[in-house]
């Protein structure tokens, strides 16, 4: 997120998209338990389950993916 806020301050990108990837990665850091280098695909997969039992739509959990690739 820090070079996220780094193209904001030099007008690179919106605040709008900070506060997206803000928001997206605020889930992924409550549920995954990993870092990221060592994030497997067992993970990924527990991750989008456990959003689909919050009762997450799939089209967030989909924005939340793209952040996490992010």
């Amino acid at each position: 997120l820090r070079n996220r806020r780094e193209l904001v301050r030099a007008k690179r990108r919106s605040a709008a998209t900070v506060r997206f990837y803000e928001q997206k990665c605020g889930h992924l850091a409550r549920l995954l338990d990993v870092s990221l280098a060592e994030l497997q695909a067992r993970h990924v997969d527990d991750y989008i389950s456990e959003r689909r039992r919050e009762s997450a739509s799939e089209s967030t959990i989909y924005k939340e993916l793209v952040a996490l690739r992010g």
